[in-house]
């Protein structure tokens, strides 16, 4: 890919929308064709593909401790230790968007079916809560949220799951 002011080829960049043949075009007509094509075309085929998130630990938890990404050793890790005194699982998404059909794996029954869920992200603003609140309306018990550029470590983590588990 070239970089603008370091090469000495012409480097195009545009927000503007393309053609079936990805040149750069303006006309309205064109641009609703190619926004139907991506959402009602290649959306629900891209859906179909998702993976379900994953599951470990208890199948019928009361507490169930959810994360993407990073999350996924650091929260195994949280479920082993406190799976010896609770009943506890937890959904890591390793796709995110689209979300997963139900069909592959019925996340949402699964936290339905939980007494208490936390939702675990390394970030400020809790983007994955909001998405799965967005998109199909589950909304969290409890969350812990870590933005300082580092990863979670066990004992922090345990330490924010207990204080949370605590308030049943």
């Amino acid at each position: 890919m070239g970089i603008p002011g370091d090469s000495t080829h012409v480097v195009v960049t545009d927000s503007d929308e393309h053609d079936e043949d990805g040149h750069m075009v303006e006309d309205a007509e064109t641009r609703k064709k190619m926004i139907n094509k991506r959402l009602f075309q290649k959306l629900p085929l891209i859906k179909q593909e998702m993976e379900p998130p994953t599951i470990y630990g208890d199948r019928t938890p009361e507490i169930m401790v959810v994360g993407w990404g990073s999350t996924y050793g650091v929260m195994k890790e949280a479920v082993d230790v406190l799976s010896t005194s609770k009943s506890i699982a937890m959904l890591h998404f390793s796709e995110v968007y689209p979300l997963p059909s139900t069909a592959k794996g019925d996340f949402l029954r699964l936290l339905s079916g939980a007494k208490q869920t936390i939702c675990i992200e390394n970030n400020a603003t809790g983007q994955f809560e909001h998405l799965l609140k967005a998109e199909v309306g589950y909304v969290f018990n409890a969350h812990c949220n870590k933005y300082d550029g580092r990863p979670f470590i066990l004992e922090e983590l345990l330490g924010e799951l207990n204080a949370h588990i605590g308030r049943i």
